[in-house]
């Protein structure tokens, strides 16, 4: 049973090279997601997601210093 799902795997491993392109996955992801309209993306997205982002984005419009706060806040940077 163990060897079968090891041929399994390596089967599908077989492929990883070729799909990824020898790139990691993180560039990868957002090269396949960007080929992917925002609407449509949205609509399949699993709600566990959605909440994500949504959170993400309120703590992002609440930020002065962030590009998607539309407020026009002052950013001032501490260091």
């Amino acid at each position: 049973m163990a060897i079968l799902i090891l041929m399994k795997k390596k089967k599908y491993m077989i492929w990883y090279s070729y799909l990824f392109l020898n790139r990691g996955k993180p560039s990868t992801h957002i090269l396949a997601l960007s080929g992917i309209d925002d609407a449509e993306l949205w609509k399949k997205l699993p709600p566990s997601l959605k909440r994500l982002v949504e959170r993400v984005m309120s703590v992002l419009e609440s930020d002065p210093c962030s590009q998607v706060n539309s407020l026009g806040g002052q950013c001032v940077e501490t260091r």
